[in-house]
């Protein structure tokens, strides 16, 4: 992949909290139009190196490079103006509020103070076709079933027009049948050059859905694998150490 489509790069990133080194060298690559898995196991810094590039703890050292700027670190507020959109596992979806509301929530089209709320349904109707994604807007999220309101979750994301799309765990309390139904949806996402992150255990998923794999362990990026040259064995031999340093 050309340097060129490195759209944000963490070097070395570093957070203790107290005595604690969560991240000691937390190093990534999002490239556009690749999926990039971040796997390890529980305390392996994941977490913490995800809230560093999203802005929602200041790292203690090392950088984060985005569009030839380098930064010691974000704001959520900064994030977001550079293009990281975030859906994490607990979605953060109002469940009184319609489809297309949770969509632009807090991005409402609007004259004179007031919600253009035709023109937000339609937006949303578009939104959700191009990635063959059937929803009646008009619902309301407490309706939908949990691989819809996933879907819902990433529709706002994209809305936000961010070019980066941070997703943590997205399908861990789906069926099979919804599980396809949102990788499809972040193929069509990649396949258009987004650029995606992708947390999750699941490690047979992980190779079956990413172009590339990191791992993180004891705080330390130890690995930039391709998908394709793996298999779930020797994945979780380097997750545990079995496999590389």
């Amino acid at each position: 992949m050309d340097t060129k489509d490195i759209l944000l790069k963490a070097i070395s990133l570093k957070k203790s909290f107290q005595n604690v080194h969560a991240l000691v060298d937390g190093t990534i690559s999002i490239e556009k139009g690749v999926i990039t898995a971040l796997v390890g196991s529980n305390g392996a810094g994941k977490s913490t190196l995800i809230k560093c590039i999203t802005g929602d703890i200041r790292p203690d050292g090392g950088s984060i490079a985005i569009g030839g700027e380098t930064l010691t670190g974000l704001t959520t507020k900064e994030a977001r103006a550079r293009g990281i959109a975030t859906v994490y596992q607990d979605l953060a979806l109002v469940d009184v509020l319609d489809v297309a509301s949770n969509i632009y929530l807090g991005m409402e089209p609007t004259k004179w103070g007031v919600i253009r709320r035709r023109e937000m349904v339609q937006a949303s109707k578009e939104l959700l076709g191009r990635f063959s994604i059937d929803l009646p807007v008009t619902a309301t999220l407490s309706s939908l079933s949990g691989g819809q309101r996933q879907a819902v979750a990433l529709a706002r994301a994209i809305a936000q027009g961010g070019d980066i799309l941070v997703l943590d765990e997205p399908t861990a309390a789906m069926g099979v049948v919804e599980r396809e139904r949102i990788m499809g949806i972040l193929r069509k996402l990649r396949d258009q050059g987004q650029a995606i992150l992708y947390i999750s255990h699941d490690l047979d998923q992980v190779l079956d859905l990413t172009d590339q794999v990191v791992v993180s362990r004891s705080g330390r990026t130890v690995a930039h694998l391709a998908s394709s040259e793996l298999d779930p064995l020797s994945l979780a031999g380097w997750i545990s150490g079995a496999i590389g340093p």
